[in-house]
């Protein structure tokens, strides 16, 4: 994925249009544009402040493995747990993981995926079923 790729990618989860966020960090929706579709690419100041907007990490957007929890890598336990969680990632079904990406785009339903690493494939239609119907209702 390209750095470009990435950063559509973050701006889309956090359901901002390229004007919102280019008001949002006083910059012109051109240039966010231009780094979306790379073109040229954000200074790291930029890119910091585009992680602060999206609330992610700078490492996130340029596709670095987030630690789940923090580990000392000189020793040798700290460099197992490290290679664990790179192997493992969050969800430990990966077609679980593959579904939670792309329903994490959907800004109503975000919320549900940061308690559900242990559903299955059925729990998670389940779950969705059941808030679109709730929103229906509210309707």
């Amino acid at each position: 994925m390209t750095l470009g790729e990435s950063l559509k990618k973050a701006r889309s989860r956090s359901g901002l249009t390229q004007r919102e966020v280019a008001q949002k960090a006083n910059m012109n929706y051109k240039t966010l544009s231009n780094w979306e579709n790379d073109v040229s690419r954000p200074s790291p100041d930029d890119l910091a402040r585009l992680a602060t907007i999206y609330q992610v990490s700078v490492d996130s957007i340029l596709g670095r493995p987030v630690r789940l929890i923090p580990v000392d890598d000189t020793t040798p336990f700290g460099r197992a747990v490290i290679e664990l969680q790179e192997q493992a990632g969050y969800y430990r079904d990966p077609k679980v993981a593959q579904r939670v990406d792309e329903l994490k785009n959907r800004p109503g339903l975000r919320i549900l995926f940061d308690a559900s690493r242990d559903l299955s494939d059925e729990d998670i239609d389940f779950v969705v079923q059941f808030v679109e119907r709730l929103k229906k209702k509210e309707k």
